[in-house]
């Protein structure tokens, strides 16, 4: 039986070039995430509702809850997450979805029904084909043939 021995000249450069084009596309897909995030705080920050400056019921500064929006990217800046803090606006659930009927407290406070004033999930919808469309751009764009 004939042995047949291949030679390969050049295969660890070839790994190298292979590693280094994976590291780009690794590179802008996470500048596309943050980009991303940004443009969705961004958004999420035009439309979150600020109360007015004389409004005394309220125990935080009017437009807590607008500056207290941010981001933060994990997994080597693949993955995003963008929220508002909870620190600074405890109530960010409430104003996003919204209660239902309450109540008046015996101290007189009434606490009644707040009717849902949705920011965060709007700001995503608003990028999310742009996102889409540069993720596709990112991985399918620019193939090369060999």
């Amino acid at each position: 039986m004939a042995r047949v021995v291949v030679r390969i000249e050049g295969g660890r450069e070839t790994v190298r070039n292979i590693n280094a084009f994976e590291m780009k596309k690794k590179q802008d897909a996470a500048n596309v995430v943050k980009q991303h995030a940004k443009n969705v705080r961004t958004a999420a920050k035009k439309r979150v509702p600020v109360s007015p400056a004389n409004r005394k019921k309220s125990s935080g500064r009017p437009g807590d809850l607008k500056r207290s929006i941010g981001y933060r990217t994990f997994n080597d800046g693949l993955s995003a997450v963008i929220y508002p803090k909870k620190k600074k606006a405890p109530h960010r659930h409430l104003v996003e979805y919204g209660t239902g009927p309450r109540y008046q407290k015996k101290s007189g406070r009434y606490v009644g029904r707040m009717s849902a004033q949705p920011f965060m999930e709007p700001a995503e919808r608003s990028q999310e084909a742009s996102y889409n469309n540069a993720m596709k751009k990112v991985f399918e764009g620019d193939r090369t043939e060999v």
